[in-house]
């Protein structure tokens, strides 16, 4: 079972996008690492995830529900 997926997943910052058509999918208990070099928006990717950063494009689920209908505060607790 997937906890967390993200199809298509589109990031920015006004017109400077960062994150470009990600797809992801993360499984229930598992522990992930997002491992890249310096200033490459790690931290925007949790952002987005965590629906604290307007995604422009996504489909994205957590815990078996769309996360897109989800308060924010509910979807950040589930990936946290």
């Amino acid at each position: 079972m997937t906890d967390l997926r993200a199809e298509a997943l589109s990031l920015a910052y006004d017109d400077r996008e960062v994150v470009r058509g990600l797809d992801l999918e993360l499984p229930d208990g598992a522990i992930t690492a997002i491992v890249c070099a310096n200033a490459c928006d790690k931290s925007t990717l949790l952002r987005g995830l965590a629906r604290l950063l307007k995604p422009r494009a996504r489909r994205l689920h957590a815990a078996a529900s769309a996360a897109s209908s989800s308060p924010v505060g509910g979807v950040g607790s589930t990936i946290a």
